[in-house]
C-alpha cells in the first residue's frame, strides 16, 4: 500500500513542508503495484519525495483529478519509475529521474510551469574544476541535494499565477497559498517580501 494515502474525499487538507523518503513499496501478492504517495484529495506543497522505490515502473507520486502539487520536488531513481503521474494539478514542481537525468511526468493533468529542461537542475555547490559536488560536510544530508545549483533553468522558472481549481476544496487551499509570506522546505522565504515579479523558483527549494 502507499506509504501516503489520502484516498478519502478530503479536498480541503493540504499537506505542506514536508519531506517523504526511504520508503519503499512493493507490489502486493496479486501482483497489483502502487505510487509511494497516493494524492487524490486535497494539496501537497512544498514537499520533497527522494530515495524512495516503487515496483514496475509505478510513479512515485499519483496525483488524482481532485488533487493538486504546487513547489514540489519529486524524485524517481529507477530508469523505469516516473516521478509524478498526473491526473489534477501540478505547478512550479520538479519532477526529475535521475537514472534519466530528464523530467518525469505522465498523465493528462494540468501541468503548469513544471520543469521540462533536460540536464540535473540539483547541487548548487561548485569546486574549483567547475563540476557541481557537495562539499564533504554535507554529503551525509541528502535533502541538501536537491538545492539548485546556481544556473539551474528551475530558478524563476515558475509562476505566482495559480490553476483555476476544480472543486472547492481546492479553491479553499489555493486561497491559503501567499507566496510572499511562505516559506520553503528548508525555511527559507518562498519569495522576496514586496517583490511586484510574477515568477518564482520551481521545486520545493
Amino acid at each position: 500500500a502507499p506509504a501516503v494515502n489520502i484516498s478519502d474525499q478530503v479536498d480541503s487538507l493540504m499537506l505542506r513542508n514536508i519531506i517523504i523518503d526511504g520508503n519503499t513499496v512493493s507490489a502486493d501478492a496479486d501482483g497489483k503495484t502502487y505510487p509511494v504517495v497516493n494524492l487524490q484529495h486535497g494539496l501537497l506543497y512544498n514537499a520533497l519525495a527522494y530515495g524512495n522505490t516503487t515496483a514496475n515502473g509505478q510513479a512515485i507520486v499519483s496525483v488524482g483529478r481532485n488533487a493538486a502539487m504546487l513547489n514540489c520536488t519529486v524524485v524517481a531513481d529507477a530508469k523505469d519509475n516516473v516521478a509524478v503521474s498526473n491526473s489534477g494539478q501540478v505547478t512550479n514542481c520538479i519532477l526529475y529521474n535521475t537514472a534519466s537525468k530528464a523530467a518525469s511526468i505522465t498523465g493528462t493533468g494540468t501541468s503548469t510551469n513544471n520543469y521540462a529542461s533536460e540536464g540535473n537542475p540539483f547541487a548548487p555547490y561548485r569546486n574549483t574544476s567547475n563540476i557541481y559536488t557537495l562539499p564533504e560536510y554535507l554529503t551525509n544530508h541528502a535533502p541538501y541535494y536537491y538545492q539548485l545549483h546556481e544556473r539551474s533553468k528551475a530558478l524563476l522558472g515558475g509562476t505566482t499565477t495559480l490553476p483555476t481549481a476544480n472543486n472547492a476544496g481546492l479553491t479553499a487551499q489555493y486561497a491559503l497559498v501567499d507566496f510572499n509570506a511562505d516559506r520553503d522546505v528548508l525555511g527559507n522565504p518562498r519569495k522576496l517580501m514586496g517583490s511586484s515579479d510574477n515568477t518564482l523558483d520551481q521545486g520545493c527549494y
